[in-house]
């Protein structure tokens, strides 16, 4: 089982090495510097160089101990000791929000630059499990899971007055921790990139709405609203509220009768609103609202 750890954490850190020798330094490279643009690259590859940096020193001590090894060396402390430390979790956690993201670059600037999108496949090509860059990148992600199992196995298969059983005991806990945390964070990220995607999609479907996007702000419903407008027409608006503002649209149906339409919190908001045309109005903080009998008192 040790020799498996070894050879699964050589197989990790060659994956990460693969990242950087061959797409990251490669695309900084100045043959490749007009295919995507730094920042891409910076936001496509963001911290795999500090997540190699971890395993190397990892791996290292791995090969130390294996090399010297007799039935009395131990394992599970070596672990402890690299992955304990504070860096290891902010490290995984900034690279796991950040995933989607860096898998949302990957698709734009492959859809943008038919040369980027060769040079993966190139790229895919030569490497020898045929790895597509989606692969590669999605392996830190997996790791955790990876050295649950195998220091489940290594407990189980060491006697228990072995002086590593504790050690390993305590490397099983903190695999376990921060596997927990990084699952959380892996959610929470998910989750932030449908709200941002569903304030995108808004954006194109108002006209004239091109600041929703912030880092707290989440759409919660959309309704149609027939307002007065002098003493016998009314006029259609569209009230898009989020919690903390409601923005106010004009209406129209792209053709005839407008659609009524009534969601909430939508799977996708265009495919849903895209039915009539919406031009901003006005937007109003909720903190200057006042509701009354669930009418909003305010003039406008």
């Amino acid at each position: 089982v040790v020799v498996e750890l070894f050879n699964t954490e050589k197989s990790y850190v060659e994956s990460l090495q693969t990242i950087v020798l061959k797409y990251l330094n490669q695309l900084k490279s100045p043959e490749n510097s007009g295919l995507v643009d730094v920042q891409t690259v910076d936001e496509i590859f963001f911290m795999v160089p500090a997540i190699l940096n971890i395993h190397e020193r990892f791996l290292e001590e791995l090969r130390r101990r294996l090399d010297s090894w007799d039935k009395m060396q131990m394992i599970g402390d070596a672990f402890v000791d690299v992955f304990s430390r504070p860096v290891i979790l902010d490290t995984y956690t900034a690279f796991v929000n950040n995933w989607n993201r860096a898998k949302d670059a990957i698709r734009s600037a492959r859809q943008k630059c038919p040369a980027f999108a060769r040079f993966l496949e190139a790229m895919a090509r030569e490497h020898k499990g045929k790895l597509s860059l989606d692969n590669l990148l999605i392996k830190p992600v997996q790791k955790f899971p990876n050295y649950e199992l195998i220091f489940t196995r290594l407990i189980k298969h060491t006697d228990v007055t072995h002086p590593d059983q504790k050690p390993l005991q305590e490397a099983l806990k903190l695999v376990h921790d921060i596997l927990m945390f990084l699952n959380c964070k892996e959610k929470e990220a998910l989750e932030n990139g449908q709200r941002e995607t569903a304030l995108r999609e808004l954006e194109g479907v108002i006209e004239g709405m091109n600041d929703l996007v912030t880092p707290e702000r989440a759409f919660l419903l959309f309704d149609l609203v027939s307002m007065p407008s002098g003493q016998v027409t009314r006029k259609e608006r569209g009230f898009f509220l989020f919690n903390d503002l409601l923005v106010i649209t004009s209406i129209k149906r792209r053709s005839g009768t407008i659609r009524k339409t009534n969601m909430t919190c939508p799977g996708s908001v265009a495919s849903t609103l895209d039915t009539n045309k919406y031009k901003y109005l006005t937007k109003i903080s909720l903190d200057d609202l006042e509701i009354v009998k669930y009418l909003f008192t305010h003039v406008f």
